[in-house]
This record gives C-alpha cells, structure tokens and sequence, in this order.
C-alpha cells in the first residue's frame, strides 16, 4: 500500500509539474470537460487495437488503453489537464498509464522535452535516456524518451521504469502519454501498442 501511494505521489506531484500539469487532486471547482470517452467506432488508425483494449479520445489525442486498466475523471491542472489509467492486478505498485492535455503555451517541443528531463534528473535522481523522434499521425512533432528512478518503500527500494511521449499537433493543445511500472515488470511489448495507437485527429492550425 505504501508503494502504491508512493508513486502515485512521484506522478503526480513531482513529474506532472515537469509538463507544466500540476494536479494533486479535485480542487472543488467545476468538473474537467475534457474525461475521456471510449468510442462507438474506432477510426484509423486506431481501429486496429489489440483484443480488450478500448480507444479514449481527450480533446483530439486518441489512444489505445489496455484491458485491466481503470480510469480516473481528469483533473484540472495548471495548463490544462491530466488523465490517469491504473492498472487493478493488485500490484503493491501498480501499473500506470497518464494523458495529458496541455492547452497553455508551454513551448516547443525541444523546450519541453529538455525541461522534464533535467528536472526529472535534479528532482528525482533519474537516469534519462536519450530522446527519439517517433511518426504520430497528424502531429507535426513527437518524441520519447524513457527513464528510470528509485522510490522508497517500507521494505526498501523499487526501481521504477517510465516513458513519456510528447506530442505536438500544429497548434493548441499539446499532449503528452506517460507509462510507469516497477523496472521488473514493465512491459515494453505494451508500450509499443500503446504508443502505436496515438494519434491526432482533427488537428487545428497553427
């Protein structure tokens, strides 16, 4: 239990600010117009999604999200908001999977992508591969980088593994895809479903 509300804390307290999303928890105002919503009929390239899985669409970004993963209403952030998807085996650290939606302007791709590394360097300790470009359909820009971090436990420590994807459509907003699970249990084949099946539909000008 301590585990599981351990990372939940690093992600949402600690790496949600990398991207400029803050959230915490409901702060009691209006509920975020932006949950997500499974769809009816999955478009390309979307409708190829393994068996179980079930396609979110949060503003434009449409995913992939596997069986065996329960979501959360979004929360407001500071610019914008952010979607969690955890997954229910009964892990002590779960599984987790988080969508954000950026409607401020934070930046270029570079500047994002190069401030949540280094701060996830000076806050956490984390060891930060190098960032790859990646095709998401309809967006003008796209990378992941992934990266590995410790946190402490009653028992001691666990490594944890994690992804981001940041996405940049032409214009507003901006989005970003995180997977994180305890290093010997992440699961790369998951990941490259899951990043396979993002894509921007209806992406506006800049």
């Amino acid at each position: 239990m301590i585990g599981r509300h351990r990372l939940t804390a690093v992600c949402a307290t600690g790496l949600l600010v990398l991207l400029g999303a803050c959230s915490g928890g409901d702060d009691g105002g209006d509920p975020p117009s932006d949950e997500p919503t499974a769809s009816s009929e999955a478009s390309q390239p979307g409708a190829d999604l393994p068996s179980g899985w079930t396609e979110q669409q949060l503003e434009d970004l449409r995913l992939g999200i596997p069986g065996g993963f329960e979501g959360a209403p979004a929360q407001r952030t500071d610019e914008g908001s952010q979607t969690t998807f955890t997954a229910t085996d009964g892990s002590e650290v779960p599984a987790r999977i988080d969508v954000f939606v950026e409607s401020g302007r934070v930046g270029t791709l570079e500047i994002r992508g190069g401030l949540l590394r280094s701060r996830a360097e000076a806050e956490l300790g984390a060891d930060v591969e190098d960032p790859t470009s990646v095709d998401v359909p309809a967006a003008s820009d796209a990378e992941q980088f992934f990266y590995t971090y410790d946190i402490e436990q009653s028992e001691g420590s666990t490594s944890i593994r994690q992804v981001d994807l940041l996405v940049d459509p032409p214009g507003l907003p901006k989005y970003g895809v995180r997977y994180a699970a305890p290093a010997d249990a992440f699961d790369d084949d998951l990941w490259e479903q899951l990043r396979s099946s993002v894509f921007v539909e209806d992406a506006p000008d800049a």
